[in-house]
């Protein structure tokens, strides 16, 4: 039988702060205040922050438009004219007479970038909430971890464990 090899409990504490730490900042802001610059840079209340390609496409759906027919839109025009396109959707929505006033946009504290947009004012659950769920169903199964990682980047926290009670051999 092989060994498994779990994360002792400081180690456990350490991967606890770095999800705490990369738990996405939500922030519900006017349509209306939002510009995109291109594909990976989006600008908000003066300030220019990067934006992941998950963030851009959160932000066509919202507009209504594909990821397929903004790369044609630039092929057939280039980069500033989809640019100058999209953003007269937007203000077209913001408008008085369109239907969407806010959204919510998803920053990751750690690579300070949009990593999301949303029509919505709540979205997920919090990094506290998924360490309280997580937590609990390790406790109440008896699971041990054995790999805990936090992607920097987007902020999603991947925990793998296994029940030593479970074992297939035992069962023979």
């Amino acid at each position: 039988m092989s060994k498994i090899t779990t994360l002792s409990s400081s180690v456990l504490e350490q991967k606890k702060k770095e999800t705490i730490e990369a738990q996405s900042l939500r922030k519900v802001v006017p349509f209306r205040d939002i510009k995109i610059i291109d594909e990976k840079t989006i600008e908000y209340n003066g300030h220019r922050l990067n934006m992941t390609s998950t963030a851009f496409k959160n932000f066509l759906s919202i507009i209504g438009m594909s990821q397929n027919f903004s790369n044609k839109f630039e092929k057939v025009f280039n980069a500033e004219a989809k640019t100058s396109f999209i953003n007269k959707m937007k203000n077209a929505m913001a408008s008085n007479y369109g239907n969407l006033n806010n959204v919510t946009l998803v920053l990751n504290p750690i690579s300070r970038s949009i990593v999301g947009v949303s029509k919505k004012e709540s979205i997920g659950i919090s990094n506290n909430q998924f360490l309280d769920l997580s937590e609990n169903i390790i406790n109440e199964q008896g699971l041990d971890v054995t790999n805990w990682s936090t992607d920097p980047k987007s902020g999603i926290t991947t925990i793998n464990t296994f029940n030593r009670k479970a074992n297939f051999e035992d069962l023979l």
